[in-house]
């Protein structure tokens, strides 16, 4: 986390459109120390709240919130994590959620998965070298598609 927290750095495109966001918003993260996705996205992501005076960052740990977990399960029933859920600031309506990976890394990881002769170790990391090499862009293109729907919300 801390190698991303230095070297990430936020397009100026988000950057800008951060900096436009009118709608006050949680980011309610849920996460666990032991995660290898959250130390690849949290650096950014709270980077990305911090570019904005509307956006709050939350952190619970998972396992001590199932119950909110439960709500935002990755497909039909794994508690992946980071799972990031945008609430309204004023009433907490939820407007949204985003995680564990972006669906670039999502859609690696499931093939990664499907790859029988990979060991989880060799699996882990062909991930984290794909985190790598993207350098936080997929995440960063995501969050402006989010952004819009969820100040739309």
């Amino acid at each position: 986390m801390n190698r991303l927290d230095k070297r990430s750095e936020i397009s100026e495109e988000l950057e800008n459109r951060l900096q436009q966001t009118a709608r006050p918003m949680i980011w309610l993260i849920l996460t666990e120390a032991w995660c290898g996705d959250a130390a690849q996205s949290i650096p950014v992501i709270q980077k990305m709240a911090d570019l904005s005076s509307k956006i709050q960052t939350r952190y619970i740990l998972r396992d001590e919130n199932l119950e909110i977990m439960n709500q935002f399960l990755t497909g039909i029933k794994s508690r992946s994590i980071p799972k990031l859920i945008c609430l309204d600031a004023h009433n907490l309506d939820v407007l949204g959620s985003w995680g564990p990976r972006s669906a670039e890394s999502q859609a690696l990881y499931t093939s990664l998965q499907n790859q029988k002769d990979l060991s989880s170790r060799e699996t882990a990391e062909r991930l984290h070298k794909w985190y790598a090499d993207d350098k936080t862009m997929s995440r960063q293109e995501e969050f402006l598609t989010l952004l819009d729907e969820w100040e739309h919300s």
